[in-house]
C-alpha cells in the first residue's frame, strides 16, 4: 500500500503531540494484521522501508520526518513529554539558521554586493536580493519581499544576462554602480533595465543601500495584426479581444489588446484586389468597435506571453 501526501499542509503557530510513539515502537507491538505502508510527499518517499504501518486502519509514521518533509521544524520537551511542530519563522531555531546563512553570504567588497544582489535579481531569488542588503533598505524593501514570497520579478519576460557598466567611488568612500539587465521572452528582446546601485560599507560587510531604475523597452519595427473582434469591454482600462490565425497547435491566435487616449481608431475601406486603403481614413473612437468586425491593429510594443496574449493597440484599422 502507498500513502501519498501532498503538500497541502499549512500548520499555523505551534500544534502540540501528546502522545510520541517511535518507529521501533511500532515494531515491537505490531498487532496482528498490521502491515508497513510507503509514505509519498510531492512524488518523494521520505520514510525508510518499514518505518510507517497501517494498524485497523490507522497509519503509525515518525513525526519529525514527516513534518521536515513538509517544510516544518519539529522540537522536543523532554519535561512534558512534547512534540512541537511550527511552521512560524520566528521561531528561534530557524531566525539562528538564517542568521548564519546570511552571515556567511556577507560581501566582503563592494564588487561582490553588486554581484550578489544582481545574481538575486536574475535568479528571481529575494532572499539573496535581501541579504546583501543595508539594515535601511532592509527596513524599506521586507513588506515588499514578502507579498512576493521571496520570489521576485516574472517567468516571462526574464532577464536573460546582466553587465556592470559603470562603476565610481563617491567622495564619500561608497560606491555607486550601473547594472544594465537585458530581458527577453521566447520572442526576443523584451527590454533593458538599468539600475543604479549605490553600495556602502557598514562593519566589515559592503552592502546594497540604495536603488533606483529606469526600463527601456525594446525597438519594435511598426507591424499591423490582423483579425476578428471577439469581445469588447469598456471601463477605466478599455480593451478589446482580437482573433487572428490559427497558431502551430492548432489554437487561434489570441490577444487582449489594451487602448487608451492615444491610441487611433479609423475606418477603411478594404479589398481583396486592393488591400487597405490607410489614406481613406474616416476617424473613429473605440465606442465604433462591435464584435464581429475585422480589423488590423499597429502593436507597437512587446507582448506579454500568456494566453490570450497581452498587449497595447497605438492604431486600430476597422476594416469596411
Amino acid at each position: 500500500m502507498v500513502f501519498a501526501a501532498k503538500k497541502h499542509l499549512v500548520l499555523y503557530g505551534s500544534v502540540l503531540l501528546l502522545v510520541i510513539l517511535g518507529a521501533s515502537a511500532f515494531a515491537g507491538s505490531l498487532a496482528e494484521g498490521a502491515h508497513f505502508v510507503r509514505i509519498f510527499i510531492n512524488g518523494k518517499e521520505v520514510l525508510e522501508p518499514g518505518d510507517a504501518y497501517l494498524v485497523n486502519g490507522r497509519t503509525f509514521a515518525p513525526v519529525r520526518a514527516i513534518a521536515e518533509a513538509l517544510g516544518a521544524f519539529v522540537g522536543w520537551d523532554d519535561g512534558t513529554q512534547t512534540v512541537r511542530i511550527t511552521t512560524d519563522p520566528s521561531v528561534p531555531g530557524q531566525e539562528m539558521r538564517i542568521s548564519l546563512l546570511e552571515k556567511v553570504l556577507l560581501p566582503g567588497s563592494p564588487e561582490e554586493a553588486v554581484v550578489k544582489w544582481a545574481e538575486g535579481v536574475k535568479s528571481r531569488n529575494g532572499a539573496l536580493e535581501f541579504a546583501v542588503m543595508s539594515p535601511e533598505l532592509r527596513e524599506e524593501k521586507l513588506e515588499y519581499f514578502e507579498s512576493l514570497g521571496w520570489v521576485t520579478g516574472t517567468s516571462s519576460p526574464w532577464v536573460e544576462n546582466y553587465e556592470i557598466t559603470e562603476q565610481s567611488e563617491t567622495p564619500d568612500g561608497d560606491w555607486l554602480y550601473k547594472v544594465e539587465f537585458a530581458f527577453a521572452t521566447s520572442t526576443g528582446n523584451a527590454g533593458t533595465l538599468l539600475s543604479e546601485v549605490l553600495v556602502k560599507q557598514y562593519e566589515d560587510a559592503w552592502l546594497v543601500a540604495q536603488i533606483s531604475d529606469e526600463f527601456t523597452p525594446p525597438e519594435v519595427e511598426a507591424a499591423y495584426t490582423g483579425g476578428v473582434v471577439k469581445q469588447v469591454e469598456s471601463g477605466e482600462r478599455p480593451r478589446f479581444l482580437l482573433e487572428g490565425g490559427p497558431m502551430s497547435n492548432g489554437e487561434p491566435f489570441l490577444i487582449w489588446l489594451s487602448v487608451n487616449e492615444d491610441t487611433k481608431f479609423c475606418i477603411v475601406e478594404a479589398s481583396e484586389e486592393n488591400g487597405v486603403d490607410v489614406e481613406e481614413c474616416i476617424e473613429a473612437s473605440f465606442s465604433d468597435l462591435e464584435v464581429g468586425q475585422k480589423v488590423k491593429v499597429h502593436i507597437p510594443g512587446p507582448i506579454l506571453e500568456s494566453y490570450p496574449a497581452q498587449g497595447g493597440a497605438s492604431e486600430v484599422l476597422i476594416l469596411k
